[in-house]
């Protein structure tokens, strides 16, 4: 169900010179889509035009971004049309200073092909050192709540964003943090809050009320996944998607009568990346194992998913006949509480999401280990006694090759 669309060849060369992606957002008003440039520290902004159905999409030009303040961009965020936010999750080599979430007033529509941003504001926390993904809850009066996922602080945050102030980012909190190992992204459809868990292999569902603390356990829980990344929520709140980094698909979930409460396995698998494009991402991935897709948006009209990854930064799907497929008789709204006439027998889902838990205590154990050891390894290979004893082990190796070549000889 993939859709071709039309581009000039200067836009399409853009979208060949992307390198890394991380991830893809559409304006409110569905008039453009921006796409991060991890490691370039640049932005790319596409204008687009989405009609018919099946849905028909032409991107007429592109202009890339380029600013100081953009440092291994993971996530973009539209605020309005013309006003975004990034992640940056890091700062560029030689430099000190923790990521950061920048904001940006974007220039309107015009012909240029690079263009050079100043930020309105950066904001930096004392609770955030890596941040990756951000989400943006409420809108009016230029105020919001903002949710951050910290990817290697493991946790999540909370702040209020507020455009008439200076500055601009008000509140510093940590949300959630308990089962978290690298939140890589964060979707809301109130009341539920979607984390895709990366090194946890799965996604966390809370709902956003009072009583959420940085100890709560999850009411919901996405099995099926090896590494979850990019994550949306799809027709008001009765879909979800998650992009998968270690296959290539992105895994549809539904939900039911009482919401994303228990535990799930994917309702669809929709191949996004072709094998080539996921074995050779694969064989370029630092760890050897993504090689497909990181990011993903659904347009404005729900008819359109788009999705991105290293060596596939555009693909566009047709999610309207998907969803279509999947979709069951209306049952009520997905988010309101349980009909009166059901109650939710908690025992047997409260047994399956403490059985998922262990298993994803188990594999941050394992994450935890694999990263004290391949840091030993580092340390030791970089210390001054392993450098001078090379030599000596060079010589070791060549006379032990020569002794077991004499003994099969």
């Amino acid at each position: 169900m993939e859709l071709g669309y039309t581009a000039p060849d200067h836009v399409r060369r853009a979208i060949t010179s992307l390198d890394r992606t991380e991830d893809v957002r559409f304006s409110p008003n569905n008039r453009r889509l921006a796409v991060s440039s991890f490691m370039k520290h640049t932005l790319a902004l596409f204008d687009i035009s989405i009609s018919g159905s099946p849905a028909q999409i032409v991107l007429t030009n592109v202009v890339e971004f380029s600013s100081h303040y953009l440092r291994y961009p993971h996530n973009i965020e539209f605020i309005t049309d013309s006003t975004i936010i990034v992640a940056n999750r890091g700062s560029k080599a030689g430099e000190s200073d923790e990521g950061s979430i920048a904001v940006f007033e974007l220039p309107p529509s015009g012909q240029e092909k690079t263009r050079e941003l100043k930020p309105v504001e950066v904001m930096r926390s004392r609770v955030l050192n890596s941040p990756g993904n951000v989400s943006i809850i409420g809108a009016g009066q230029n105020r919001w709540e903002m949710l951050i996922c910290d990817n290697f602080g493991n946790k999540v945050t909370r702040h209020i964003l507020d455009l008439n102030t200076k500055p601009i980012m008000h509140g510093e909190e940590t949300l959630l943090r308990k089962w978290l190992s690298v939140p890589c992204g964060i979707s809301v459809s109130e009341p539920w809050i979607a984390i895709s868990n990366h090194a946890g292999g799965n996604v966390l569902l809370y709902q956003n009320t009072e009583a959420l603390s940085e100890d709560a356990d999850p009411e919901g829980i996405l099995r099926g996944l090896l590494l979850p990344h990019g994550v949306r929520f799809a027709s008001d709140g009765r879909f979800l998607l998650v992009a998968d980094a270690a296959a290539p698909f992105v895994q549809i979930y539904r939900n039911d009568d009482f919401g994303w409460h228990g535990v799930r396995g994917p309702v669809k698998s929709v191949k996004v990346v072709k094998d080539s494009d996921f074995l050779r991402g694969k064989a370029l991935a630092d760890d050897g194992r993504q090689g497909g897709p990181k990011g993903l948006d659904v347009d404005r009209s729900a008819n359109v998913l788009v999705t991105t990854c290293e060596l596939q930064p555009l693909a566009f799907f047709d999610l309207g006949a998907i969803l279509e497929s999947l979709s069951l008789p209306d049952r009520g709204h997905s988010n309101s509480p349980p009909r009166s006439d059901k109650t939710i027998d908690l025992d047997p889902i409260r047994l399956d999401l403490n059985y998922e838990l262990e298993k994803t205590k188990e594999l941050i154990e394992l994450r935890d280990r694999e990263l004290y050891l391949s840091n030993k390894i580092a340390a030791l290979c970089n210390s001054r006694s392993w450098q001078i004893t090379a030599p000596m082990r060079s010589i070791g190796a060549f006379l032990r090759s020569r002794f077991h070549r004499h003994l099969t000889t």
